[in-house]
C-alpha cells in the first residue's frame, strides 16, 4: 500500500488519465446492469446514476445503447450484450475488451451511427461507420462532445449524447424507442373542496303591533 502522502497524487493521476485522450482505466465500481427488468425503478436508478460517473464502462455503454435503441435490454450478462452488439455491427467481431474498462467515444459513435442510420459523408458512405468518421459526423451534428475516438466518455456526456440523438430522431420525424426522461407520474385525482356550511335563514321578525292597529 502506498504511503498516505502519495495517495492524493495517485488519485490526481487517475483523474488526469481519464481526461487524457487514449488513456483508459478499469472502473472499480461499475453500475449494476443485471437488475430486475420487471422493476422500472431499477432502470430509472441506472439512468439517474450516470451523471456521477467520470467514465462509463463498456458494459454500461452497451446497456444504455440497447435501452436507447430498443427500449429494453434482455441480455443477462456483458457477454450477451457484446454478442448482440457484434451481431448488429456495433462492435467489430474480434472485440474482446473487459466489461469494466472505460468505454471509448469512438465505439459509442459507431453504435449511435448505426442506430441513427447515418449515411451522409463520403467516408461513412464508402466505409460504413468507423470510430473516427462516425465520431466526426456526430460531432458535426452537435450530438457528441469534442474529443478523440480513443477518449473515454463520462456518464453525463453519454446522457447528453443520447438526449441530442433523440432530438435528431424527432427532427427526422422518427419516434424514439426509449424516453430518457420519463414523464412524471400522474397526479392523484383532486378531491372536491368541502362545501362551506350554509347559514340558516334568519327567522322572520314578528309583526309590528302598531302597523296592525286600525
Amino acid at each position: 500500500m502506498p504511503p498516505p502522502i502519495f495517495r492524493p497524487a495517485a488519485v490526481a493521476l487517475s483523474l488526469l488519465c481519464l481526461a487524457a485522450p487514449g488513456c483508459r482505466s478499469t472502473i472499480a465500481d461499475p453500475l449494476d446492469t443485471a437488475y430486475d427488468r420487471a422493476d422500472p425503478q431499477q432502470e430509472l436508478l441506472f439512468w439517474h446514476s450516470l451523471p456521477s460517473r467520470s467514465a462509463v464502462t463498456n458494459d454500461e455503454l452497451l446497456h444504455a445503447m440497447l435501452l436507447f435503441a430498443d427500449a429494453q435490454d434482455p441480455a443477462g450478462s456483458y457477454q450477451e450484450r457484446r454478442a448482440a452488439a457484434v451481431e448488429r455491427r456495433w462492435l467489430p467481431a474480434g472485440f474482446d475488451e473487459p466489461a469494466n474498462l472505460a468505454a471509448q467515444r469512438g465505439h459509442a459513435a459507431v453504435m449511435l451511427a448505426r442506430v441513427l442510420d447515418l449515411r451522409s459523408g463520403v467516408w461513412l458512405t464508402l466505409l460504413g461507420p468507423t470510430p473516427r468518421y462516425a465520431l466526426r459526423q456526430l460531432q458535426d451534428l452537435g450530438i457528441m462532445p469534442p474529443g478523440s475516438e480513443q477518449q473515454p466518455l463520462s456518464g453525463l456526456e453519454l446522457l447528453d449524447t443520447l438526449s441530442a440523438a433523440q432530438d435528431e430522431q424527432a427532427r427526422r420525424g422518427a419516434a424514439p424507442a426509449s424516453v430518457l426522461s420519463p414523464p412524471a407520474p400522474p397526479l392523484p385525482p383532486t378531491q372536491p373542496a368541502p362545501a362551506e356550511p350554509r347559514e340558516a335563514p334568519a327567522s322572520p321578525s314578528p309583526p309590528d303591533p302598531a302597523a296592525l292597529a286600525p
